[in-house]
């Protein structure tokens, strides 16, 4: 006797499923974009010039420039679409992470941060530095 309850995969409950859902990657329990696990629409030219080797994906400036990518490709999408609320919230949580790299930044290799504040055209991370001091002193050695 054949079960009642078995159904060939992809059908729905009345056959086959009647929505083609938009391509995507399931990891897990949580849907990622296809567009962002395939890099499409990020703009990853500057993050080069940060690596200090060959091969370097994990450096703190290699990392706040995959980050400021990321910002740019989700500002992007966040003007064309304002009531996405959830991609506001994954923009929240890259700009915070890059926040918390960037104040690492500055405490260990001050160099680097001028170049990356420069370069990148990202405003100071730091509580103290409300007169824009950092910035200046990075133009100023670039000169």
């Amino acid at each position: 006797m054949a079960s009642l309850c078995h159904r060939p995969t992809g059908a729905g409950v009345f056959g086959q499923t009647a929505v083609k859902r938009a391509p995507g990657v399931q990891r897990g329990h949580v849907q990622i974009c296809a567009s962002y696990k395939n890099k499409e629409n990020i703009n990853l030219s500057k993050v080069a010039a940060f690596a200090q080797h060959d091969g370097d994906v994990g450096g703190t400036a290699v990392q706040i420039a995959r980050l400021s990518a990321r910002v740019e490709q989700l500002t992007l999408h966040m003007q064309n679409n304002r009531k996405d609320h959830s991609s506001k919230r994954g923009l929240q949580a890259v700009l915070s992470q890059r926040k918390s790299l960037m104040q690492y930044l500055y405490k260990t290799n001050r160099s680097a941060y001028d170049k990356v504040v420069v370069e990148l055209g990202i405003r100071s991370v730091i509580a103290g530095d409300s007169h824009k001091a950092a910035q200046r002193a990075a133009a100023e050695a670039a000169q």
